[in-house]
């Protein structure tokens, strides 16, 4: 029951990561990118930092839901 739980969250955590780092994405290019291109340089790296802490987030979470199917014996 724990092994389903820890992989529940894994999926929960992988879905609120590639969803919070898609709309950070969308704010950096195009029409909506002026806002970010007008931020002094120290705002866009840290901008782009917290997008890549998602994205290690979302990485986390699939290493976890990967450990999990090896432990069952199965692949996607």
């Amino acid at each position: 029951m724990a092994a389903i739980r820890k992989n529940l969250d894994a999926y929960d955590a992988l879905n609120a990561a590639v969803t919070k780092a898609h709309a950070m994405s969308m704010m950096t290019y195009g029409n909506a990118g002026e806002c970010f291109r007008c931020m002094s340089n120290a705002l866009q790296d840290e901008y782009l930092w917290a997008l890549g802490d998602l994205l290690s987030d979302a990485v986390a979470a699939l290493r976890i839901i990967d450990g999990a199917q090896e432990q069952k014996g199965g692949a996607a």
